[in-house]
């Protein structure tokens, strides 16, 4: 078996997603991650959010995200941002500095 991001030792989900047996159905390669979980790429970080100060990018967009669309999940659902180490939602709700009442 090899991970499925190759190189990447540091990648969230290595861990778990592991190459299966080539001949297998394709259906016996999915892997069934426990409880909730988030794939958020370059949306939400371990205390901190994307940046927006590149090409296209956007603080209002962003922010308008983060509260319509990841703040509604339930605080369990663990996180897997595209850097850095995983976390819940529940944790980035209350210490994420980007994310607190104004």
């Amino acid at each position: 078996m090899k991970a499925l991001h190759k190189g990447r030792k540091d990648a969230p989900v290595a861990e778990a997603a592991e190459e299966l047996d080539e001949d297998a159905p394709e259906d016996a390669k999915k892997i069934i991650l426990p409880g909730p979980q988030l794939f958020s790429g370059d949306t939400l970080f371990a205390g901190s959010i994307g940046r927006t100060d590149l090409w296209g990018g956007s603080m209002e967009q962003i922010m308008e995200s983060l509260r319509t669309k990841l703040m509604i999940l339930p605080d369990d659902t663990t996180v897997h941002p595209g850097h850095g180490p995983v976390t819940t939602i529940g944790n980035e709700r209350h210490l994420n500095p980007f994310l607190q009442p104004e």
